[in-house]
């Protein structure tokens, strides 16, 4: 599912579908391209956002499981968590955060199913949605602008 997400809403949805069958109790994800324009286009056209807003420019997205909500579990310290960089070699998207609280069962998932498999489905269908919204325009010159600005260029 992930791997045709075409827009933020999907890649949410995606990740929803994974966290529903982890052993995390709460996760958030901050997405973007540097461009609070390109961001917002790319918020608007994920027609369901899943409870994503955007904060300062920045997409952000929480999931929870369970009765305790986001902002108690970020500011207690009986969790831990795991962020995972969402970095390609073009640019940074934006990061996943993973919370678990101390002293449950053991951890059964594979930590490396999450930094490998998880982290670069992640990455790719980012940067998949904002590279949509940051292709040049194309710009239509007379001969001679064009030459100048092909000049420039050099």
């Amino acid at each position: 599912m992930m791997g045709q997400a075409q827009n933020v809403g999907a890649i949410f949805a995606a990740t929803r579908e994974l966290l529903n069958s982890a052993e995390f109790v709460y996760a958030t994800i901050e997405l973007g391209c540097g461009n609070p324009g390109a961001n917002r286009k790319a918020l608007n056209r994920g027609k369901q956002p899943h409870g994503a807003e955007l904060r300062d420019g920045i997409i952000h997205w929480q999931w929870e499981r369970g009765d305790v909500e986001g902002h108690e579990i970020v500011e207690s310290n009986l969790f831990w968590n795991i962020r995972l960089p969402l970095s390609s070699m073009t640019r940074d998207w934006g990061a996943i955060t993973f919370y678990r609280e101390f002293g449950g069962d053991e951890l059964l998932l594979d930590i490396n199913y999450l930094i490998n498999l998880v982290q670069q489905e992640l990455t790719t269908a980012a940067e998949r949605v904002f590279t949509l919204e940051l292709k040049p325009e194309v710009m239509t010159l007379s001969g001679e602008r064009k030459i100048n600005a092909l000049t420039a260029k050099a």
